[in-house]
């Protein structure tokens, strides 16, 4: 699980460019274990509706 980690850790950057259920995002934010993602087309369809999200990041893809 660590080696996983390491592997990961320093794997993103701010402004980059990902994939999370085939929608477009962009990391905001990492952390240990996840990203911050903000949704590049947004589109809310309530006021419940965020366009931020946190994830796992062995959940997203870089294409």
């Amino acid at each position: 699980m660590s080696d996983e980690l390491e592997e990961l850790s320093g794997t993103f950057e701010i402004g980059q460019t990902v994939y999370y259920q085939g929608e477009e995002m962009t990391v905001i934010n990492e952390l240990e274990r996840t990203l911050v993602l903000e949704y590049v087309h947004f589109v809310p369809l309530s006021e419940d509706d965020h366009e931020r999200i946190v994830v796992r990041k062995n959940k997203v893809t870089l294409q």
